[in-house]
């Protein structure tokens, strides 16, 4: 009986880790895999996936590419550069109810309104910066 409760906590985490990190949806995995939190929102007459890092949304289409296809998009090489301009503001509502702003570039990338406009220099976002691995 001591073995059973002893190797209990080991198989439990080790399927709490497999599971996580085999989910099925990419936009899912690419966000949880990095730390953040998988957040789908309403738009016009779509749905997108955003990933919740500290108080910022960036877009999980944008992270697949940044992370696994090492390519840059518009919305994380904007905020890189620190430019704090929105080429097309869209109010999003969270599955949750939550209202998000989001600013849409014109590669369809995505990044939250107040994220962009504090710009990466702000405390607000240095979870962000540290989850793009932004270190100026």
């Amino acid at each position: 009986m001591k073995f059973f409760a002893l190797f209990l906590p080991f198989v439990f985490s080790f399927f709490t880790v497999t599971t996580a990190s085999a989910h099925p949806n990419p936009q899912f995995r690419v966000c949880n895999e990095h730390g953040g939190e998988f957040v789908v929102a309403d738009i016009v007459s779509d749905q997108i996936g955003l990933c919740k890092v500290g108080n910022s949304y960036v877009g999980t289409i944008d992270l697949m590419n940044f992370f696994y296809e090492n390519k840059s998009n518009l919305s994380i090489s904007n905020y890189s550069a620190a430019i704090t301009s929105c080429p097309t503001f869209v109010n999003s509502t969270s599955l949750e109810g939550a209202t998000i702003q989001l600013c849409i570039y014109e590669d369809n990338s995505v990044l939250d309104f107040q994220t962009v406009m504090n710009s990466k220099y702000s405390f607000e976002n240095a979870a962000l910066n540290f989850f793009l691995s932004i270190t100026d």
